[in-house]
């Protein structure tokens, strides 16, 4: 069965490792995982036993995808939690990810972005570039110290993304996993129509 593999990005120091750790305790208590980190913060992955295992990986390498596919097949891990703060390329993760996904070497699971509302305050418009691309890239929002700044700004970016200020992980992750679920539907539909279509149409023009 192909491994499970989840994104959580975010701006360094908006909580990451926090649901991380919360993910492996309250939602995946079972589950052999992997924990891909590409920066080391304050607070580190908690590894409870031996089901957790986490691998280091220099962000600004980007995602290849000899080097994705790689850390994909490492060890007997269930489920892999890629860590990507705000300034690494989380776009062309996905990227790759959705490739994996499309060959049925993975199975994508919850895209989920982290922010901290006095971070947003204090940083302002100079950073909003690189959250932007955090928040439009993920299915879902978990957030810190949440206002009503922070979260107005977030339904403007990605008006179908699922929040959370911290009550129901489970159910919240379920949400964000779904959604992703349903958008890998939608574009294989739209890859399997669009050829379809146009050769309906060149059919159809050739028997004229």
């Amino acid at each position: 069965m192909p491994k499970v593999v989840d994104i959580v990005q975010g701006f360094i120091g908006s909580g990451k490792t926090t649901l991380i750790n919360s993910l492996i305790e309250k939602v995946f208590p079972h589950e052999r995982i992997l924990v891909v980190l590409t920066e080391w913060g304050n607070t580190q992955v908690v590894q409870m036993d031996s089901r957790i295992m986490t691998y280091s990986w220099n962000c600004q390498k980007g995602f290849p995808m000899i080097a994705i596919r790689k850390i994909v097949r490492m060890g007997p891990s269930q489920r892999i939690i890629f860590e990507v703060n705000g300034l690494a390329s989380g776009g062309e993760l996905m990227d790759v990810l959705m490739q994996l996904a499309n060959e049925g070497s993975i199975c994508l699971g919850a895209k989920m972005a982290v922010f901290d509302g006095r971070k947003y305050d204090l940083l302002g418009e100079s950073f909003q570039d690189i959250l932007y691309k955090v928040a439009v890239n993920s299915d879902g929002f978990w957030i810190n110290n949440a206002n009503k700044n922070i979260c107005r700004w977030l339904t403007t970016i990605n008006s179908r993304a699922h929040q959370s200020t911290g009550n129901d992980l489970t159910k919240w992750y379920d949400r964000v996993a779904n959604s992703g679920q349903r958008k890998i539907i939608r574009e294989l539909i739209i890859c399997i129509i669009g050829p379809v279509i146009v050769y309906l149409i060149i059919f159809l023009a050739v028997s004229k």
